[in-house]
Formats: C-alpha cells, structure tokens, sequence
C-alpha cells in the first residue's frame, strides 16, 4: 500500500514549461497530473483520489494560496505544497489559515530539493491512505466525547493574549501562562497541552525552535502564532519547520481568535486519534543551522525527561 508509485501527484503551475519538467522529474516516482488551469485542478481533486497538490502562487486565473484552500474543502487529507517565487507575506498567511498547506516552496527551487519535498509529501500521503482503510475495517469504537483533558499554553511577555484566550474558553479548560521558554517547557513537560498560543518572539527567545521540537516529537500539538511583525521568512519557517496551523496579526480580533481555537482543538484530537499513523519526522522540515538542530534537541531531550518524571514516580 505504501508504494509511491500508487501516488497520484497533481501540479499546477500557468506556466508549461515548469509542469515539463516536474513531470520528467517526478515520472518515474509516481502518477502524475499536470495542469495550467486551477478550475481544472479542482475538478480533478473533486472527481479522484489526489495524494498531493503542488501549486504555483501567482497564477493569472486563482491564486494558488486559494486554489489549495479549495483543494482542502473538497479533498482534506490530500497533501498541499505551495510553490512561489514571491516573499509574499499575505500567501503565506492565506496558505496557512485557509489552505493548511505543508510545504512552502520557493523558487528558484533546486531539484534536489523538490524531490525531497514531494517525496516526503508522497509518504505521508499514502501512510493517512493506509491508516483510513485500517481505520474503516476496523470494528466500530464507541463514540468518543471531546478531549477535556486538551489544556491551553499562551506565551507571551504581556497577559493581554491568555486574557483574551480565557474570554473566550471560560472554565471550559485550563488556560495557562508563559512569559518565556523555560517556562513554557516547564508547562509542556507537566501537564496536557493540546494548543500553544505564543507570539513569534517571546523576550529574545523565538518560538520556532519550540514549535519545531513540539511537531517533532508530539505532532498532536498544535500551534498558533500571534504577531504584529510582518515577516515572511519567519513565517515560512513556522510553516516548513513546525506546521504551525495559524498565524493571526495583532491586535487580536475576538472572532478570529475563537475560530482558530476551535478549529485547533478539533485538530489537536484529531491529531491524538491518527498521529500513529505518520511517522513525526516525516512532518517538519529539520532546522536550517546546526545552532538551531542542537537548540531543538536540547529541549527536546529537557521535555521528555519533564514528561518521564510522573511515570517514574508512579513505578517507583
């Protein structure tokens, strides 16, 4: 079943000469779909299985932040990479909240690293196929009721984002607060948090590194970065190297805010029931430096030791 040959991988991109290449590049990997036409990218999407969609951003006809938000409503669990020569912050913004992308490439992209992007987009494709299919022949579970235990970590250097947060879930869960790294690994180490609230740069410290460790090792949490910077390489970091799941701009909006939580936590328990089903490091990007890869295996190593001491307590 995991053979990427079986994969059907769909390219968009206005202009012919690009979908050329990517279709002798990725012939012999798998099946493959080319197209100039986002409408027509979207009728294959709603008329058969598509493992993955790469798109171009700024095509003539659909920008292809929300061509990948239409793939997402017909087809969720179709993988989606956006591909664009542009740093432009508003895609990326839109690819995250409305198109859930995985990937965001730029170009000039190298060949080595496409290939490397769509195989690893390929994987994860087939082993979500798999786990479906397991999961229909599966006997039928009891229905669950939603996870009370999914608690909430914002960090932040001022309390305005965890009140904002509190407003919103009353007592329907804990919401807890960070003012900076240390603490916030304390928290993820000690208690059950689903979803991270945290601006971008937390008193010096950026939170990549800690969203990148979270994805790594316990891909059902999920993050929300909130900022007032307008910067695209960050974002596009957050977006390869720790899937974060939505960038929201300060200051706040109260609407926004209430639909990124409750989206996230429905993510976060969906996450919970199918991250067996995809290996973690085939979810994120590795950090870029090898400053950064150390950083994230130190509070990786920090977090697993906090969340090994109740076991170990309890055996003892």
């Amino acid at each position: 079943m995991n053979d990427p040959r079986q994969a059907t991988v769909l390219f968009v991109d206005d202009e012919e000469r690009i979908l050329r290449t990517l279709n002798i590049l990725f012939r012999p990997l798998c099946r493959v779909l080319v197209t100039t036409d986002p409408q027509e990218a979207l009728r294959l999407v709603s008329e058969q299985r598509i493992d993955v969609v790469v798109s171009d951003q700024r095509m003539p006809q659909m920008l292809g932040a929300e061509l990948l938000a239409g793939v997402r409503e017909r087809s969720p669990d179709t993988v989606r990479i956006l591909l664009t020569g542009y740093s432009d912050l508003d895609a990326a913004i839109d690819a995250v909240n409305d198109g859930g992308i995985w990937r965001y490439l730029s170009k000039p992209w190298t060949v080595d690293g496409i290939q490397k992007t769509v195989r690893e987009a390929v994987a994860v494709a087939l082993a979500q196929r798999t786990a479906a299919l397991e999961a229909r022949d599966a006997p039928a579970a009891p229905e669950s009721r939603p996870d009370a235990t999914c608690e909430i970590l914002v960090i932040d250097s001022e309390p305005h984002s965890a009140a904002a947060v509190r407003g919103i879930v009353g007592g329907a869960r804990p919401v807890h607060e960070a003012t900076n790294l240390t603490q916030a690994v304390e928290l993820l180490g000690k208690r059950p948090i689903g979803v991270v609230v945290t601006e971008a740069m937390v008193n010096g410290d950026d939170m990549t590194h800690l969203l990148h460790t979270l994805k790594q090792n316990y891909p059902d949490v999920v993050g929300i970065v909130v900022t007032a910077m307008r910067d695209t390489p960050r974002l596009i970091r957050l977006i390869n190297q720790a899937q974060v799941f939505r960038y929201l701009p300060k200051p706040l909006r109260p609407g926004m805010l209430a639909r990124s939580l409750e989206a996230s936590i429905a993510r976060h328990q969906e996450a919970r029931r199918s991250v067996a089903a995809v290996p973690a490091a085939l979810r994120v990007e590795e950090a870029a430096s090898e400053a950064e890869r150390t950083l994230s295996q130190r509070i990786g190593s920090y977090l697993a030791r906090l969340r090994a001491r109740p076991a170990a307590t309890a055996t003892g």
